[in-house]
């Protein structure tokens, strides 16, 4: 996911992962962009890396894997799949962060709400999505 983030704008997503410790959690680290179009977070700012802010909670365990609700405060590219990542907690089906080849090629990552300020009326929009059940059961021969 690729986006701005507005101080008046929230993404929120459900990642299917391993079970994090801790449960719940802010991620913050800097972050760029290295060979192969590949993201890596460093403990302090480095040349040409991003500040980036990333925020997790635990919802409930799902056929073996574990659903996060995820929102980010800044807007990086893979910022959420290089957090978890960093944390131990690859997404699902996400092979070039870390996560195994036991499922099909299928990242568990969806933006279930974004709210943000109309740019013209200023008015606030919501927009909500819930993946189907088959969202959180990864399929490992489809």
């Amino acid at each position: 996911m690729r986006c701005h983030v507005a101080s008046s704008s929230r993404v929120t997503v459900f990642a299917v992962v391993a079970k994090p410790e801790p449960e719940n959690g802010i991620i913050e680290n800097w972050l760029r962009e290295v060979a192969e179009q590949r993201v890596v977070g460093f403990s302090k700012e480095v040349p040409d890396s991003k500040f980036a802010k990333t925020e997790y909670r635990y919802l409930r365990a799902e056929k073996g894997y574990h659903v996060l609700e995820v929102q980010i405060y800044t807007g990086r590219k893979n910022q959420i799949r290089v957090h978890l990542a960093g944390i131990g907690c690859p997404i699902v089906g996400d092979r070039k962060y870390g996560a195994d080849s036991t499922v099909l090629r299928q990242i568990r990552l969806a933006a279930y709400k974004i709210e943000f300020m109309h740019p013209v009326t200023k008015n606030k929009l919501a927009l909500e999505y819930m993946p189907t059940a088959r969202f959180f059961k990864p399929s490992k021969t489809e």
